[in-house]
């Protein structure tokens, strides 16, 4: 046993996967424009397979999204196995909110959050007037707890609530105790909601490859490095099909019509995930003792495990070609899923006039200055507070800056920010003049799914500013316009 656990390589030959799956993942990803950012593949507890897209990697932290659930679900099987809680305890023993009986949910039990069968059909929404495991009481069911799948948010952070009032410890203080310090998961963090409960529906940036060690503890049934996290009976438990979730969605989607375990999603192939938005996946195919986890900006699992069934996944115990050159082979493919800068040719007319000027925010004390010096620009704007980002010109520019509190402050993560000792992602921007008066600037950072876009349109008195988030999810991109004066 060691205190710095990492998985072991392997090759796919030694794991018996050919590696034209691999190739044709890849290209299957390019067809279909699906945003990879990363993906890490492990067979009998050994990695055979990284994919990175510049500039991501799977050996930086990345946003899981909806993946923490199931970090959680972890949390919960540690205070089940102590014997602090049963699954079949009342919530309203744990969370005092008198709408619990006016409202129908006095006999909601834990093991309603864990499989997402509250009985609501859409959520209570967040605030900060009260704690939010009390609002999961202030709206009426709709149908019996246990009945039906419906997805809950609040759901899974009433958990999480519930794991510090009967451990007196956080979700994150637990899992750091018994799982993360001992299997060395330690570049992460965890947001929290605006009274100290780390939210348990979503908000951990993670490592794929950390993430990769939840999988296989799951494909252990609990173990890990020698290491018991959480017994067999609660692992037994959270990835049996508890709720079936057909009736939920479309049929077309396949992979949310396969049931529901403990903040587990069922899969095709025998297999079962954790799953969160924008295409972050950590699956596990228990027939081929294999786990992979997918960090990426899509729509969602579908687009992926489709492309992983239709490829990699066939071509496990497959006899293939192993050039011996193939990791090689297999990285130069990849380049074809680097994430591209913004590209354009035009002069700029209005560059050197603008160039470290204010340009000033209508109706507000904000400003924006773009300050241009040989192929690169330093961008620097104001939301309250002053960021900056570097760009370059046709080509990304590294910095590290604060840039994702910039669109934390306008999308949900406004009231859960990430923690103040937390230092800022990896960034990346690039700059274009698309014509002699419309500047294109991309940006995006290393441990995110969005790109921010902006498109700038000059005259001689003003720009209009065009901003679009884009998460390449429809309905789901931020788009505001704003007007900017030459001081």
């Amino acid at each position: 046993m060691t205190d710095n656990y990492a998985m072991p390589a392997s090759s796919l030959k030694d794991e018996n996967i050919d590696p034209q799956g691999v190739l044709d993942f890849i290209d299957k990803l390019k067809e279909k424009n699906i945003l990879l950012h990363s993906f890490i593949m492990a067979r009998n507890g050994n990695i055979v397979c990284r994919l990175n897209a510049y500039p991501y990697s799977s050996d930086y932290r990345h946003v899981i999204n909806s993946c923490t659930k199931t970090f959680n679900s972890l949390a919960v099987g540690i205070v089940y196995d102590q014997g602090l809680i049963s699954l079949d305890d009342k919530v309203s023993d744990y969370i005092k909110n008198p709408n619990a009986e006016k409202n129908g949910l006095k006999d909601l039990t834990i093991r309603h959050l864990l499989t997402m069968s509250v009985g609501h059909d859409h959520e209570p929404p967040l605030d900060t007037d009260k704690p939010w495991a009390e609002r999961l009481f202030d709206k009426p069911l709709t149908y019996p707890s246990g009945s039906l799948y419906f997805y809950n948010n609040l759901a899974s952070h009433t958990l999480s609530t519930i794991v510090k009032i009967v451990s007196g410890k956080t979700s994150e203080e637990l899992l750091k105790e018994r799982f993360f310090d001992k299997c060395g998961i330690r570049d992460y963090y965890w947001i929290k909601d605006p009274y100290g409960i780390p939210f348990g529906a979503a908000g951990i940036f993670i490592k794929g490859e950390d993430m990769l060690k939840m999988g296989q503890l799951f494909l252990n049934k609990g173990e890990l490095n020698g290491i018991r996290v959480v017994s067999e009976e609660y692992i037994e438990l959270a990835t049996a099909k508890q709720m079936e979730t057909a009736p939920a969605y479309n049929p077309l989607k396949t992979e949310s019509i396969q049931g529901y375990g403990f903040q587990l999603w069922h899969s095709t192939h025998n297999a079962y995930r954790a799953s969160g938005l924008f295409g972050q996946v950590c699956l596990v195919i228990p027939d081929k003792n294999v786990t992979a986890v997918f960090n990426s900006s899509t729509s969602g699992s579908q687009p992926l495990l489709d492309t992983f069934f239709d490829t990699i996944y066939p071509a496990i115990d497959r006899e293939g070609q192993h050039p011996a050159n193939i990791e090689e082979i297999i990285k130069e493919k990849m380049k074809i899923l680097d994430t591209e800068p913004v590209s354009g040719n035009a002069i700029g007319f209005y560059e050197e006039q603008i160039s470290g000027k204010k340009l000033k925010k209508d109706d507000s004390d904000d400003y924006l200055i773009l300050d241009f010096k040989d192929d690169s620009c330093l961008l620097t704007f104001t939301k309250g507070k002053e960021f900056k980002v570097l760009l370059g010109h046709n080509r990304f520019k590294e910095s590290k800056t604060d840039f994702d509190d910039y669109y934390r402050s306008i999308n949900f993560y406004k009231i859960c920010p990430k923690p103040e000792n937390v230092e800022g992602p990896l960034t990346y921007g690039s700059y274009a003049w698309i014509s002699n008066s419309h500047l294109k600037i991309r940006i995006l950072t290393k441990d995110d799914a969005p790109y921010v876009n902006l498109d700038l349109y000059f005259d001689d008195k003003s720009v209009d500013v065009s901003l679009q988030i884009d998460y390449i999810v429809e309905n789901s991109d931020y788009k505001r316009k704003y007007k900017y004066r030459m001081c």
